[in-house]
């Protein structure tokens, strides 16, 4: 990873002091010395439960919103120096863009002593059909299936924001929800993940939400003291 100069780092701290990434009085300094997590399963795989899982577990979790604003400004065209400043911030992270293709790759990079959780469905299969069941109440036209224009047209996060964000897997027009492009993109991209901490005790953690034993695996990676016997489940489609 090319770290930006030293203009361009000034820079980026001054946009995530002001403006909309303005942090909250609270989180104003970087949290240099402080653990960083990061959950980088796919959406619709247990992420909204994991966050609250490691809030539970006495994590700074960072604000979704702000991470989905500078997924659109700075990750769509390339640029993870904002993203990467932005992380310093607080100690756990999940959604996009850390559940995007490369950003596991450049946090390894720029946070060596990281530690990265992987939340993964039952099957691919379950997977496919949460999205799809999930996508469609959100911003399908009575609940079916979104077509291009729906996305386009979704209000999340700023207008267009949607169909941008399904544009990282390349599955835009034709290939938008068709079932084996998703599949192969959910399989792929876990596969990329596993090989890329391969070999590596300790810096990647595989968790299925669904299974109760994964929450004790997840306090014993992280070295914290369950305060539950499950996962708190949060939006269930």
């Amino acid at each position: 990873m090319t770290l930006p100069s030293r203009k361009r780092r000034q820079q980026i701290k001054n946009l995530l002091s002001v403006g909309r990434y303005k942090m909250e009085k609270a989180f104003r300094y970087p949290d240099l010395g402080g653990e960083k997590i990061f959950c980088i399963g796919r959406n619709k795989t247990g992420t909204t439960t994991m966050a609250k899982a490691l809030r539970e577990l006495g994590y700074r979790l960072a604000p979704q919103r702000y991470a989905e604003l500078l997924s659109d400004d700075f990750y769509l065209k390339g640029e993870f120096g904002p993203i990467v400043e932005f992380c310093k911030y607080y100690n756990a992270f999940q959604d996009v863009p850390f559940s995007w293709p490369d950003t596991y790759r450049v946090l390894d990079e720029a946070f060596p002593n990281a530690r990265f959780i992987l939340t993964v469905r039952d099957s691919a299969e379950q997977w496919y059909w949460s999205l799809i069941r999930f996508q469609s109440k959100r911003f399908g036209k009575q609940g079916s299936v979104p077509t291009e224009a729906d996305l386009r047209a979704a209000e999340y996060v700023r207008p267009g924001f949607v169909y941008r964000a399904k544009s990282v897997w390349g599955n835009q027009g034709e290939k938008l929800y068709d079932r084996d492009w998703l599949i192969e993109t959910y399989l792929a991209f876990n596969a990329e993940v596993e090989h890329h901490f391969a070999g590596r005790e300790g810096k990647l953690l595989i968790v299925n939400v669904s299974d109760s034993q994964d929450y004790r695996r997840l306090c014993d990676f992280l070295g914290r003291e369950p305060v539950r016997s499950d996962f708190p489940w949060e939006n269930r489609t």
